[in-house]
């Protein structure tokens, strides 16, 4: 058996060595598993599980962003470290006035949708499943539909090829002037290059990104005495109303034990012949 974690790719050579090694069982601790070839684990016969946790720490998360980038938290914050409390370009907006876009509905967007409905503002969805648990509190609407109308849109879906870059120059386009748009699933949903384009140009009005494009080798590390080359990421990084996090909203006390615990037993279930939720490869 092996544990894994998401900063690592686990490709086909590294399958194979592994197998010659005797693993017949993978579990990574997260949710999100694009980092692993699992048509060629399959294909070996190594069976793959990943983890599960309630999904309130991302989506807390992901609202606090949306607050911070409203309120221009980042600039406050800054011009408070050398007592600079003016107020000159810190007017923020009101969530009971806006819209705001939820592109994926599952565990983590359905809890998402939970906690903004207490903010009074108009929420509308889209995902190509519609979850019967969010019909009350939402409003679905094809996805060039979301685009147009939101004022803030944040993501929650697992990356797959199929959406890949879903965020790019064309959708940035269709938003509206000075949209918010917040990433707290995986950062290749959003094609980092539209995305300094759009800050560039304003058309993007403030990001809040809890994992970006380029973000590997970067994110979990201290890198405080490296020189590092990823260019796009430090120039998105450095912008005034861009807050960019280390890839933390999962990181709560609660989701970590489950992330163990739920690890550990996918293994010892798929190992004996017990059925495993949450299995991958099947």
């Amino acid at each position: 058996m092996f544990l894994s974690w998401d900063r690592e790719k686990i490709d086909g050579p590294l399958l194979e060595a592994w197998y010659g090694l005797g693993v017949r069982y993978l579990s990574t601790r997260t949710v999100g598993y694009d980092h692993i070839d699992l048509a060629h684990a399959k294909k070996l016969g190594i069976r793959v599980c990943s983890a599960s946790y309630a999904p309130n720490g991302v989506a807390d998360f992901a609202v606090m962003l949306i607050l911070m980038c409203l309120r221009h938290y980042k600039q406050a914050m800054w011009r408070g470290q050398v007592n600079d409390f003016s107020l000159n370009g810190l007017q923020g907006r009101e969530m009971k006035d806006l819209t705001i876009g939820v592109i994926g509905t599952g565990k983590i967007g359905t809890q998402v949708i939970r906690n903004l409905s207490g903010f009074g503002c108009r929420i509308l969805a889209y995902d190509l499943r519609r979850n019967p648990a969010v019909e009350g509190l939402v409003t679905y609407v094809d996805f060039d539909a979301l685009l147009a109308r939101a004022d803030v849109i944040t993501l929650h879906m697992p990356l797959l090829d199929s959406n890949r870059h879903i965020i790019d120059r064309e959708s940035i386009a269709k938003m509206k002037d000075g949209v918010v748009i917040v990433n707290c699933s995986r950062g290749e949903l959003a094609d980092i290059e539209a995305l300094v384009e759009g800050i560039e140009s304003q058309k993007i009005g403030a990001l809040g990104m809890d994992t970006c494009e380029g973000d590997d080798g970067i994110v979990h590390a201290d890198h405080r005495v490296d020189i590092l080359s990823n260019r796009n990421w430090f120039y998105l990084h450095q912008f005034r109303n861009v807050v960019m996090t280390q890839h933390m909203a999962f990181y709560t006390d609660a989701a970590v034990s489950s992330m163990v615990e739920c690890g550990i037993r996918g293994i010892w279930e798929m190992a004996n012949g017990v059925p495993c939720e949450t299995e991958l490869n099947k």
